[in-house]
């Protein structure tokens, strides 16, 4: 059921080296496909005589792959900083 595996530093380092790039990739970078060019029937058919549609359902696609690490980075990002007094 479960793998065997052996724990390794170097397995560990890289994990985590990927982890922090796609957090940093998710914070960075924003895709913002244009929902009104994605195809004909909200984006159901592909349109034949657009190559806009393709590029904005691959935006919407890497959108969605972006989404959780935005989540995670923007809290992280969040986290880190100083919270402002409150005033009374």
């Amino acid at each position: 059921m479960f793998l065997n595996v052996a724990f390794t530093w170097g397995a560990l380092g890289w994990t985590s080296g990927i982890l922090l790039a796609y957090l940093l990739v998710a914070y960075f970078i924003r895709p913002r496909p244009d929902f009104d060019n994605i195809g004909w029937l909200g984006g159901l058919i592909d349109n034949p005589f657009r190559y806009s549609d393709d590029i904005n359902r691959f935006l919407m696609f890497l959108m969605v792959v972006l989404l959780p690490g935005r989540f995670v980075s923007d809290s992280l990002v969040e986290l880190a900083q100083d919270p402002r007094p409150v005033e009374d």
